[in-house]
């Protein structure tokens, strides 16, 4: 509303077989209200601020939550200032990368350090703060429910730095490249000594108006030169005169299996106003889950509402299984009148406030 309340009414029917019903939500300040008249005569009210108040199970006074947030100033504090402090920039030079469509680019080069010692710098103080918050606020009736003592709480603490230390020794490097001012990648390969592993991470903006029309992004890990598993991700979006392209796929790969996939693509047709989406989900490269989608704007009053026509919206298994084949309209916009509470001469069945009865 134009008053910034940012109270909301959501109005919808649905007929089948020519009987309709209908459902109204109002959310007025932080109470929420639902009905559908031509099955209940009473109203549903639920009050958010109420059950989240209900919900807080905190046992700290005020001063006792004073004492803790001195306790998270005392370690925490300092502790990310000086990582902060921690982190380089440098301007390496000249470079130039072959992105994932195969184009040579000639971009700068800037590098984003975290030295490894800072980080544990951090885990250390971070598990300082957590086992002196341990000594004074978790009682030991609390360490006996998760079948932990004290002594082994406080020795978990101590430990995780040296953990920490074994398996992160080399310093975090983020490689950034830019192409006329415009971000063409961010990669960073990080090897665990401990481990004798490497991960990799990269991510290129090949967008030629706006790089983040077209991104892939691959994040892999590899021992002894064989990459044992990786995630990809990509997403491109043409735009020409007559329509927008979107095209959006992801993959889960173990061992040179693919284990996971989707594929998306999405349509709009400028001078139809015609739509389509279609997207597959696989597992081990047979597909599980399915949907299609076509249908059509009408009605489309800039900024103010629109309508859409879906001819058809099939969700499958992606073989001959169909788990819904729908169709149907729907109308978004300004209601054009005052957002208030429902009929209250109704009966108001409370949810936080329920009884028995």
């Amino acid at each position: 509303q134009k008053d910034n309340s940012y109270n909301l009414n959501l109005n919808g029917s649905l007929t089948i077989a020519g009987e309709t019903v209908n459902a109204n939500l109002y959310g007025i300040d932080k109470v929420f209200y639902f009905e559908i008249p031509e099955l209940y005569d009473s109203v549903f009210k639920m009050d958010l601020a109420a059950m989240l108040k209900s919900l807080d199970t905190s046992d700290m006074d005020e001063a006792t939550q004073n004492e803790v947030k001195a306790l998270y100033e005392k370690y925490m504090e300092p502790a990310t200032e000086d990582l902060k402090k921690a982190v380089t920039y440098d301007r390496v030079g000249s470079a130039e990368i072959e992105n994932h469509n195969g184009d040579k680019e000639k971009c700068k080069q800037y590098t984003v350090t975290l030295p490894t010692a800072d980080v544990k710098a951090y885990v250390t103080a971070l598990c300082n703060y957590l086992n002196a918050y341990a000594s004074d606020y978790i009682t030991d009736d609390q360490l006996d429910e998760i079948g932990v003592t004290r002594a082994e709480l406080s020795q978990a603490f101590q430990y995780i730095p040296t953990y920490y230390g074994m398996m992160f020794s080399k310093d975090f490097v983020v490689n950034i490249y830019v192409k006329k001012n415009q971000l063409a990648r961010i990669s960073m390969d990080y090897k665990f000594t401990a481990l004798g592993g490497t991960a990799s991470v990269v991510w290129d903006y090949m967008g030629e108006e706006h790089p983040a029309d077209d991104v892939y992004f691959c994040a892999s890990v590899k021992k002894d030169e064989k990459e044992l598993g990786s995630v990809s991700f990509s997403k491109k979006k043409e735009n020409t005169k007559g329509s927008y392209v979107y095209k959006l796929t992801d993959s889960v790969v173990v061992n040179d299996k693919a284990v996971a996939g989707l594929e998306q693509t999405a349509t709009f047709t400028k001078s139809t106003n015609a739509f389509e989406s279609h997207l597959t989900l696989t597992a081990n490269d047979e597909a599980v889950f399915a949907y299609d989608l076509t249908g059509s704007l009408k009605d489309v009053r800039k900024g103010k509402s629109f309508g859409a026509t879906v001819d058809s919206f099939k969700v499958t298994d992606g073989g001959d299984t169909v788990y819904a084949d729908l169709s149907g309209d729907v109308q978004f916009g300004d209601l054009g009148k005052e957002i208030g509470k429902p009929d209250e001469s109704k009966q108001v069945v409370d949810y936080t406030e329920m009884t028995d009865e």
